[in-house]
């Protein structure tokens, strides 16, 4: 019986509660880029360079957009 107690405290500490902080953490970077693409709206923000847009999005083509959506845009050919 202590061994069955044993082998679920483990799994506890060493899987259950890295897991919730782990998606906690996720959650919260999730709710952020909600927060600024509500604060964008549908509305395109004009930039000239990087600072004049919001944390994680820069200035592309005079438009601000996501930093990962740049660095993984793929470029057109023409």
């Amino acid at each position: 019986m202590e061994g069955i107690l044993a082998v679920l405290l483990v799994i506890v500490i060493y899987i259950a509660l890295p897991a919730l902080v782990g998606f906690a953490i996720a959650g919260f970077v999730l709710l952020q880029q909600h927060r600024i693409r509500v604060k964008l709206g549908n509305a395109e923000l004009m930039c000239a360079i990087d600072a004049d847009c919001p944390p994680d999005y820069v200035c592309v083509g005079g438009r601000c957009v996501p930093e990962f959506e740049a660095k993984h845009a793929v470029p057109a050919t023409t």
